[in-house]
């Protein structure tokens, strides 16, 4: 679901949430912000994928045999980080 749509189903519902759209530009530096204050490393040794979907990072993990940790960047939430995790057992 593309975030704009998304944003106006939270918008609309009775639950609280900070939902807000934000400008391309606010969202990539403030990722630049998180990354730079608390990722570098890693991100310098090539061992955060960054952008992409949480269907793409699913798909991807399916693909490799091992255990594997990935590490992107939320498409929905603003400034925030994900963590997706494939165990031994798939």
């Amino acid at each position: 679901m593309p975030v704009a749509e998304e944003y106006q189903l939270k918008k609309s519902s009775t639950t609280d949430g900070e939902w807000k759209l934000v400008p391309f530009y606010e969202w990539f530096l403030k990722l630049a912000e998180v990354v730079n204050k608390y990722l570098y490393s890693m991100w310098y040794d090539g061992l955060i994928f960054g952008f992409c979907s949480k269907e793409d990072a699913e798909s991807l993990l399916r693909s490799i045999p091992r255990s594997v940790l990935l590490v992107r960047f939320s498409d929905i939430e603003y400034a925030k980080i994900k963590i997706s995790v494939k165990d031994r057992n798939g």
